[in-house]
């Protein structure tokens, strides 16, 4: 009698798992093809074959339901380790591979594009950069302007990752993926190790523009065009 319980158990916590990856991947799909602000939680019930109650039950509201289903790591620690001149290119080729083989329902692309008209999404957004990005990589920077290159690493892989995936415009959306990650990196190193001042970051980014107007890679740190 004890071990037909156990597997009565066993059953339903199996039943209770498999249901909840289906509501998660239909939710999924669901914020990736109608937004946020549209998507419903009687539909994402419905296209994972549960009632609505069973999402409530085990998600609560849908801004519960939208954190579950866009929780992941961004895995930089593994790029951290190695040359400082080169860690920019290597944070650039992880971020772009990533976001190039997620597709279009990429947790962090999901989020980018509903933070825009949710407040409370955009706070979990900064607060996923914070423990995603800026603290693995604050922990291998030194000097006193660490903080500020940090934030403007997270704000630059943010806006390029709103420019591709979101408003997918211009030379940045149109870039080939090496050619992407090949100014990405230019421009992160640049954030990294590079002087902040006025004439800084500003002459390097605009001095690699032009490789991605191309599609080709070109280099890292060309020198800066002429005023």
């Amino acid at each position: 009698m004890q071990a037909a319980s156990d597997g009565s158990v066993t059953c339903r916590r199996r039943d209770a798992s498999a249901s909840r990856e289906r509501i998660l991947a239909s939710a999924r799909t669901q914020f990736a093809a109608t937004g946020y602000d549209r998507s419903t939680i009687r539909v994402i019930a419905a296209a994972a074959g549960v009632s609505p109650n069973l999402v409530t039950r085990y998600f609560g509201c849908k801004q519960q339901l939208f954190a579950a289903a866009t929780a992941l790591e961004l895995g930089l620690e593994a790029v951290l380790p190695g040359p400082r001149d080169t860690l920019g290119a290597r944070i650039a080729a992880h971020v772009v591979a990533r976001w190039e083989g997620q597709g279009g329902e990429d947790p962090l692309l999901l989020m980018v594009r509903a933070a825009a008209c949710d407040e409370q999404v955009a706070a979990e957004m900064s607060r996923y950069f914070t423990d995603q990005a800026a603290r693995p990589v604050l922990a291998v920077l030194d000097g006193p302007d660490a903080h500020d290159r940090v934030a403007l690493i997270g704000a630059t892989l943010l806006g390029m990752s709103m420019v591709r995936y979101v408003l997918r415009t211009g030379p940045i959306a149109a870039a080939q993926p090496a050619a992407l990650a090949t100014w990405l990196g230019g421009v992160l190193q640049t954030l990294l190790e590079g002087d902040l001042g006025p004439t800084g970051a500003g002459l390097q980014a605009k001095g690699t523009w032009r490789h991605l107007r191309s599609g080709h890679a070109g280099p890292v740190n060309p020198s800066p065009e002429p005023r």
